[in-house]
């Protein structure tokens, strides 16, 4: 009887140091840069666009940032952890929103999977003008401040 007393009073004190040693903080430290929030809109000829992947190229070369627009055009940018923004520092800034051309319907996908037939990848298309896309051509460039605001807006021209 004494041994299982024993027993269970070792594992509670297992239980408690393990909880112990491993903490209650619910967040590790962030050794990581410190990054500021960016935010703004992208709009081609004037009209929000939806769905189109952001993107700021670090100019020196380190961490760069990216986001995606929502129904709105709106986009808050991303380095480490969702909407965290971006290093203090200057970007070239690429946007790029791809469009299905033409695919299979789900119907047809599954009817070549079921003859053993590899399935085709479906055609996509830029919708931005190309200079917009690569970092190497494209005319937008922002500077990102530690303590400014960092809200910048995209007119993309066709």
């Amino acid at each position: 009887m004494h041994s299982h007393l024993y027993a269970k009073t070792l594992l509670l004190l297992v239980a408690c140091s393990l909880a112990t040693s491993l903490g209650c903080n619910s967040e590790p430290p962030d050794d990581r840069p410190a990054r500021a929030k960016v935010t703004g809109t992208v709009t081609l000829a004037g009209s929000p666009v939806a769905e189109a992947r952001i993107q700021f190229h670090a100019v020196n070369k380190s961490q760069g940032a990216i986001g995606k627009t929502k129904t709105d055009g709106t986009y808050t940018l991303t380095t480490y952890e969702a909407g965290d923004g971006a290093l203090p520092g200057d970007y070239v800034v690429t946007i790029s929103k791809t469009e299905v051309a033409s695919g299979l319907t789900e119907e047809e996908k599954l009817k070549m999977q079921e003859m053993g037939r590899p399935v085709p990848s479906p055609k996509t298309s830029e919708l931005m003008p190309k200079a917009y896309t690569k970092s190497a051509s494209s005319p937008l460039k922002v500077t990102v401040t530690a303590d400014g605001d960092n809200h910048f807006d995209f007119d993309v021209k066709k």
